[in-house]
């Protein structure tokens, strides 16, 4: 067959001469396997003809059959040893694998077994290691329109002719001359920067080549090329090599190992340290997005729709260890008539940009005026002391997990950090205290600091908007230290600003303990009066029972509680009674009463279900801690904490049994 399919006599068909040969000449290979069949049809050479169905690739583009076809390519040896590179590579094999360390294979594999080029996640590592130690050549030609064509010229002639054209420039070029029937064809490839050597080949009747490279042949020379290489430019020695490639699963062979290769190859060193592989978004139903299924979301789409921090939010919040990753598509309108897909999981972001932006306006009208000169660290309060250690645990574990490359967790806990500690709680709390001068500089200097380091952390998730927010902050309050606590560097840009430190020194596990005590006894009240439907603004009177230790605290906080939960009157202590018509609810280890806030009745059925929920629980511990194997192979510490879980559910279940008994006792 010619290259264009159709059937031909100068392609290496021995028979052409042949008479039924002849008359398939110039056929279309469609029509020649049609005149074929009917030919053993009229020489009585047809046995029979069945109908069976197979699977055909076809292009994507094009939609026509793929078909094979035999024709001369360019190849790179990929794991031959190239002599020079032994001088700073080294020789020999790559230990454990029969892969030359001086080969093109050897100079992407190496820095993955000596730990300088790291996958993340590191199952990755052994597709690219499988790969290179099976690879065979590199067919680096392509019959294509487009792309950078193939730099090797060539020429036929006498081999002493050749030579003779060939010597002028036998220090630009690498040629290689060929015998053959006709006399000899020599091979030519002019490396970059030598045009005036390409247009002396043209006027000497030397022809280029007409394939073009590998598409991922050129694309393993971007790293460097784009920086000058191979004049040593100042953009090349600032930023090769770099240090981190983002990319997909589906071209770790195709393209990583290239430009590990090719890097080390050409610029001396490998492109890159890490390498992060992202999972691939699918729609709802699992499928790939393309243009053929209609099914794929334009990112400009969902910024015009949600925002670009919206985008960024959601997206980032979605990116786990995990292969793959759904976002549901959904049409909408826009207000110029199109219709376009978007996705509802993007209202997850819009939601929390929300947040952040109405939060920090409330914050930066409150530190209006503030003066950091009246910091005191001797009259934080405890809700102080509290905001700062879960803001240095926040900072410690979200810089520990970027670090790591880990994306939805640290975005996770920066949204329970601004969201549920420093809005639901921290605000609320400050709200009272900014109205008491002396509590006021206390209040505005732990605020200012707060939102400052929240910004920094957020800021690579969505930076647009924690960029607006802090330039306000910067206008507002332009010096934001905790002198002697910490330190908030001044930036003029967020973009600039140094990443928060990991400051130890302002944990304090004792001040957490205590909140999380006041904090589970303030749901619970909230609970208590949701339940019941008792006004919001209907003040109330509560007692708690509780070992004389945790009584202790909560009674120190009593203020707290009174403003979170809107009680006038708080007591706690080891001996309180419950009493009468008193709603209860169990928070941890502590017996909460709301006064005057029950109908017998309607408690004894909700100490019922309860009951019936902590006995179901009870029972599934149980069993599995009669399980031997649970117990034997199981961590320790798992083990460990289901015989606590088990001691807690059965003193729950006898203080709601002791309740049911109270309520049948009247009381």
């Amino acid at each position: 067959m010619a290259p264009d399919g159709s059937i031909s006599d100068k392609h290496g068909w021995e028979d052409a001469d042949e008479p039924e040969a002849q008359s398939l000449l110039g056929m279309d290979r469609f029509e020649a396997r049609e005149a074929i069949v009917e030919w053993f049809r009229t020489e009585n050479l047809l046995e029979d003809v069945r109908q069976y169905v197979h699977e055909v690739g076809h292009s994507y583009r094009s939609h026509v059959p793929i078909e094979p076809y035999l024709s001369d390519q360019w190849y790179i040896a990929v794991k031959k040893p190239i002599e020079h590179l032994g001088e700073k590579f080294g020789q020999g094999l790559v230990e454990g694998t029969d892969v030359p360390v001086n080969s093109l294979a050897g100079l992407a594999l190496k820095p993955l077994l000596d730990g300088r080029l790291r996958f993340v996640p590191d199952r990755y590592a052994r597709t690219y290691q499988a790969w290179l130690e099976n690879l065979r050549d590199w067919p680096i030609s392509r019959q294509l329109w487009w792309g950078h064509r193939i730099p090797v010229w060539s020429k036929a002639g006498s081999e002493a002719q050749l030579r003779d054209e060939l010597s002028e420039f036998a220090d630009a070029v690498h040629s290689v001359t060929v015998d053959c029937e006709e006399g000899a064809v020599a091979y030519a490839s002019v490396g970059p920067g030598n045009e005036a050597i390409e247009q002396q080949f043209k006027a000497e009747d030397w022809t280029q080549d007409d394939d073009v490279l590998d598409t991922w042949f050129s694309s393993a020379l971007w790293p460097f090329s784009t920086l000058g290489w191979p004049d040593q430019t100042p953009e090349l020695k600032t930023f090769y090599p770099g240090n981190v490639l983002c990319t997909a699963r589906e071209i770790i062979t195709l393209w990583v190992s290239r430009m590990v290769m090719m890097g080390q190859y050409c610029a001396g060193d490998i492109p890159f340290g890490d390498v992060y592989i992202h999972a691939m978004i699918q729609d709802g139903q699992g499928r790939k997005m393309s243009k053929s299924l209609g099914n794929g979301i334009d990112p400009l789409v969902a910024i015009d729709s949600h925002g670009v921090d919206a985008m960024r939010f959601t997206l980032a919040s979605m990116a786990t260890d995990t292969q793959d990753i759904r976002m549901p598509v959904a049409a909408m309108t826009l207000p110029d008539g199109r219709t376009v897909n978007t996705s509802p999981k993007f209202d997850i972001g819009r939601n929390f940009c929300n947040k952040l932006w109405n939060a920090s306006r409330f914050a930066l009208m409150n530190l209006e005026g503030m003066d950091p000169a009246g910091f005191d660290p001797g009259k934080m309060d405890v809700t102080d002391r509290w905001i700062l250690s879960r803001l240095a645990e926040t900072i410690s574990e979200v810089t520990e997990s970027l670090e790591k490359f880990k994306y939805s967790e640290p975005l996770a806990d920066l949204y329970r950090f601004f969201w549920n500690d420093l809005c639901d709680w921290y605000l609320e709390w400050s709200k009272a205290r900014m109205q008491n001068v002396q509590a006021k500089p206390i209040v505005q200097s732990v605020l200012a600091f707060a939102l400052d380091q929240i910004l920094r952390l957020l800021h690579p998730f969505v930076p647009f908007i924690t960029e607006g927010i802090f330039q306000k902050l910067n206008e507002v309050a332009p010096e934001r230290d905790l002198e002697p606590l910490a330190e908030a560097r001044s930036s003029k840009s967020l973009a600039i600003a140094e990443w928060p430190r990991v400051i130890d020194s302002l944990r304090e596990p004792d001040a957490e303990k205590q909140i999380e005590i006041v904090q589970e006894l303030v749901r619970t009240v909230r609970d208590i009066r949701n339940n019941r439907n008792i006004p919001p603004k209907t003040p109330l009177v509560v007692s708690a029972r509780a070992r004389q230790e945790i009584a202790d605290i909560l009674n120190s906080s009593a203020e707290l509680i009174g403003r979170s939960a809107g009680v006038r009157e708080f007591q706690a202590g080891a001996n309180i009674e419950k009493p009468a018509n008193a709603a209860v609810a169990v928070a941890d280890a502590v017996e909460v009463y709301v006064h005057d806030a029950v109908d017998p009745q309607a408690e004894r059925l909700r100490f019922e279900k309860q009951k019936q929920q902590i006995e179901k629980a009870k029972s599934g511990i149980e069993a599995k801690l009669a399980n031997e194997d649970f117990v034997t192979k199981a961590k320790p510490q798992v083990v460990a904490q289901a015989k606590d879980k088990l001691a807690q559910l059965t003193e729950q279940l006898k203080t709601v049994d002791r309740h049911l008994s109270e309520l049948d006792n009247g009381r």
